[in-house]
């Protein structure tokens, strides 16, 4: 139960901890460059009109943005993929070994332990070979 508990917990961390994971599209670098590069763009675009902090910052934080169908469709998948996902499959993954486990177990109270193959590698070879 504690593997199963570490196991779910690492899951959880894994969308919080992708800033820090270099195969991750939210590494902390690509952050960084494309907060750059936005900014770059918006001193070159706003540069007729003179630039100004203020205006930069209600533009890049604006609700209409920030509340747009399409970002709240990015937030629900960020959601479900990063956390609701593996609070759902890993119990599922992790029953499912339980009960091979289990019957395995089963199997072996009924039949004894395996000691060797009932048949040999040959043999074993043989019953599986395709037929054409």
């Amino acid at each position: 139960m504690d593997a199963f508990v570490q196991d779910l917990m690492l899951r959880i961390a894994t969308p919080v901890l992708s800033v820090i994971n270099p195969d991750s599209m939210f590494y902390w670098p690509y952050l960084a460059s494309g907060l750059v590069l936005a900014f770059a763009i918006y001193v070159v675009a706003s540069w007729r009109n003179g630039f100004s902090v203020s205006r930069m910052f209600h533009a890049a934080f604006e609700k209409r943005i920030w509340l747009s169908r399409s970002s709240l469709a990015d937030y629900r998948y960020f959601l479900i993929n990063g956390f609701l996902f593996p609070l759902i499959f890993t119990p599922l993954a992790i029953g499912g070994a339980g009960i091979a486990y289990a019957i395995y177990s089963g199997l072996e109270g009924v039949f004894g332990p395996i000691s060797e193959p009932v048949m040999g590698s040959v043999a074993i070879k043989v019953a599986y070979q395709p037929v054409d």
